[in-house]
């Protein structure tokens, strides 16, 4: 009788040059599988609907982009070959990287949003998330600039019937602002507000004044929940300086991209 040594079996399970059986590999998996089918049930949904409120919850960030072409002053500086001395890099180069400082300073960013007018945002309070508008509020707030104003403060207001709106807020501590002359002259108390009023009445309070005017272009969305903030010209420039990057095209190029990022699409494209 031919008998074979202890552990032949596992010879016989082998392929040629001592390699396991993928075929019984794949069998313990799908035995695995089927043994656990309910965790599969119950987590694949899960994650699913993770994803999806992700997604549907959380604001989007935009990146928008524009290439401009920097031309030099003259001739002689695009054909200059020496390199300027204590700094290694042609005078094209100096002048490019010269003008990307000067694009992400503090004077020509603030100057672009003085003329943006950002200083007043726009959101749709929503259940879940908020939106902000840019321009296609049904409402415009005319501010009075000479009274002083709570800074980054929810303002809500709330269409009712008949056309009238509420006017609610409630602050903990808030810091005034003067924005004619663009500077925080005060601290105010914790305080809550609230009133009817009527398109075009006057809101006043120790914290605010402002008025609440139609926009023509949206007067069919005045209905819903809002809120606005103000923002002044130093956050601002500040919030904005760090969204903007400016990057050359490759060394020693007049090309360069300009890139921003943030929420609202329409701000990032102005």
């Amino acid at each position: 009788m031919i008998t074979h040594p202890r552990g032949a079996s596992s010879i016989y399970n082998r392929h040629p040059g001592g390699k396991a059986d993928g075929f019984s590999d794949i069998k313990k998996i799908v035995r695995l599988v089927w043994k656990n089918w309910y965790l599969f049930a119950i987590s694949i949904p899960f994650f699913l609907g993770a994803v999806y409120m992700y997604h549907r919850y959380t604001s989007p960030v935009y990146r928008g982009s524009v290439t401009m072409l920097l031309k030099s002053e003259s001739e002689r500086m695009m054909k200059e070959v020496n390199l300027m001395e204590g700094f290694g890099l042609s005078p094209e180069v100096r002048k490019i990287e010269n003008q990307s400082f000067i694009m992400r300073s503090q004077k020509t960013v603030g100057e672009a949003i003085k003329r943006l007018d950002f200083h007043i945002s726009y959101f749709a309070d929503g259940r879940f998330k908020d939106t902000e508008l840019y321009h296609s509020a049904p409402f415009k707030i005319k501010m009075d600039k000479s009274h002083p104003q709570i800074l980054e403060t929810p303002i809500h207001i709330n269409y009712l019937e008949n056309g009238r709106l509420k006017i609610s807020v409630s602050s903990e501590s808030s810091v005034l602002h003067r924005f004619d002359k663009r500077k925080n002259v005060d601290r105010l108390d914790p305080f809550t507000f609230e009133k009817k009023v009527k398109i075009g009445d006057k809101i006043e309070h120790a914290g605010f004044a402002f008025r609440i005017v139609p926009n023509e272009e949206n007067i069919s969305k005045n209905v819903g929940d809002y809120y606005v903030k103000f923002h002044s010209q130093n956050r601002l420039t500040s919030q904005y300086r760090s969204k903007v990057a400016v990057n050359n095209y490759r060394e020693e190029s007049s090309i360069v991209f300009i890139n921003a990022t943030g929420h609202n699409p329409g701000k990032i494209e102005r």
